[in-house]
């Protein structure tokens, strides 16, 4: 029995410590966007009108990483929201064509070291609309984020690699030597 127990602590502990010991951290990547702040400031925009943007992600960092960029709706009339378009390209292709609502995000892309990419967001206001959308504003955000960002952004950390995980293996394993004493205790009492 004594022999079971401190296996049992072994396979939980062992793996806690393992945990523990990281190495040498990655560095964060080192990106700037620009424009950092605003992209789109419209004013007085009607059917049809037709706004374009180029926005410089750069790699100022030593290694390279990817990057998504990320769309949330923030404010304002979401019915003049619903209806804008959004085209989002590189240099190469289009990324993204469509309804600004049913944008999310860019799938990830690398950047290299030392690299720029520029990607061109168009806004078009739909030549369709009638009065009834004069006067409505929107306001939504792009988010770029990078690699490590993303997975904290989104939460999608790997639990391996959490002080949260350690506690909850210790926890489990706590559980199970509380149910095997128990156990043992029955199988002890009816004999």
């Amino acid at each position: 029995m004594k022999l079971k127990l401190f296996l049992l602590l072994c396979i939980i502990i062992f793996p806690i410590k393992t945990f523990a010991e990281t190495g040498v951290p990655a560095q964060e990547p080192n990106f700037h966007v620009s424009p950092a702040d605003l992209l789109f400031d419209l004013n007085n925009i009607k059917p049809g009108d037709i706004a374009s943007r180029t926005l410089a992600v750069s790699n100022h960092g030593v290694e390279s990483f990817n990057y998504v960029a990320i769309h949330k709706f923030t404010g304002g009339s979401k019915k003049f929201y619903e209806e804008l378009l959004l085209k989002i390209e590189d240099n190469q292709s289009t990324l993204y064509e469509g309804k600004l609502n049913e944008f999310k995000r860019l799938p990830a892309r690398p950047l290299e070291s030392s690299d720029i990419e520029d990607l061109f967001f168009q806004i078009e206001v739909p030549f369709h609309l009638g009065n009834d959308f004069q006067g409505l504003t929107s306001q939504f955000t792009f988010t770029v984020v990078a690699e490590e960002d993303l997975l904290l952004h989104n939460q999608l950390i790997d639990l391996a690699n959490t002080n949260k995980y350690s506690l909850m293996e210790l926890g489990f394993g706590g559980l199970i030597l509380i149910w095997m004493n128990k156990r043992n205790r029955r199988r002890k009492s009816v004999q």
